[in-house]
């Protein structure tokens, strides 16, 4: 759905129009503290509901709605703290491109604390938010698919899955306590785009990046489809917490060219080195030494 400045539009005979057709999408007109938000389809006027994805707001009681190009640097290498008329920004920014909204953002003492970003075509692109103490951020292509998924809480875990453009899953990171992200969840104290079905069973292609303490194995039968590893040619495990059972069923499955581990665990050395002996052809790293 396009998302436009309401100056770009035109009226002819009743209907709204873009570029000389006949305008579906919402357009937006901003005022010192509120946004007009008006629905069309085919140039008619539906209603003016807001969008169905929006910010997770965290300081929901500021509603000064500004341009996004009105606000001006503060530090020339990070950029942040924004400011407005010379002070730090408090409230929301519409970031335009050529007069298509492309983002809106959330501002707290002049650093960004929620965001959502479209394609200029109108699908969406980015969302995120950080109160200090969660901090969210999902990521999709054009096609609707997920790109990737960062969620954190300070002092109980935090948790990252990226997926290739084919929506296999090419790489978990876990730490803390996952239990914790999972009551998060079913709290709906994270994104409403966050679901339980983010660690559900997926599937992997070729390669695979796997990291983190509490990567286990319960959490790695959740999250990766084990029975169809035959693809896997490259894997990265990096201080996981998968037993030595669990890595010799993922090699016996895998055709793997190449093996990267870090770990101080021995149980898992001894793997490593027993999977080599049996398995001269894949290049294993271990500990970023080459084995023999």
């Amino acid at each position: 759905m396009k998302r436009v400045k309401d100056s770009i539009l035109t009226t002819c005979m009743g209907k709204e129009y873009l570029r000389e057709e006949l305008f579906t999408g919402i357009s937006y007109k901003l005022l010192s503290n509120r946004v007009e938000v008006n629905r069309y389809y085919q140039g008619l006027y539906v209603n003016s509901q807001p969008e169905e994805q929006d910010l997770r707001r965290v300081n929901s009681a500021n509603e000064v709605v500004v341009d996004y190009d009105t606000l001006t640097a503060s530090d020339s290498y990070s950029g942040e703290p924004l400011n407005f008329r010379g002070d730090p920004y408090n409230g929301l920014a519409y970031d335009f491109e050529d007069d298509i909204l492309t983002g809106k953002h959330e501002y707290v003492n002049g650093i960004q604390v929620s965001t959502i970003s479209w394609f200029k075509s109108g699908e969406i692109e980015h969302i995120g938010f950080n109160d200090l103490t969660r901090a969210n951020e999902v990521e999709w292509r054009k096609n609707n698919s997920l790109a990737l998924a960062s969620l954190t809480h300070v002092g109980k875990y935090k948790f990252g899955l990226e997926c290739d453009e084919n929506d296999f899953t090419s790489r978990v990171t876990a730490k803390g306590d996952i239990s914790a992200l999972k009551e998060d969840i079913s709290n709906h104290l994270l994104l409403p785009e966050i679901n339980l079905e983010l660690l559900t069973k997926k599937f992997t292609n070729q390669r695979l990046h796997l990291s983190g303490n509490a990567l286990t194995d319960e959490l790695m039968e959740e999250m990766i489809n084990s029975s169809e590893l035959k693809s896997l040619t490259h894997l990265i495990l990096f201080n996981v917490a998968l037993t030595s059972n669990k890595l010799l069923n993922i090699f016996k499955q895998a055709k793997l060219e190449v093996l990267t581990v870090k770990g101080k665990r021995n149980d898992i050395k001894q793997c490593i080195q027993a999977f080599k002996q049996n398995n001269a052809n894949c290049k294993v790293i271990l500990n970023q030494e080459e084995i023999s």
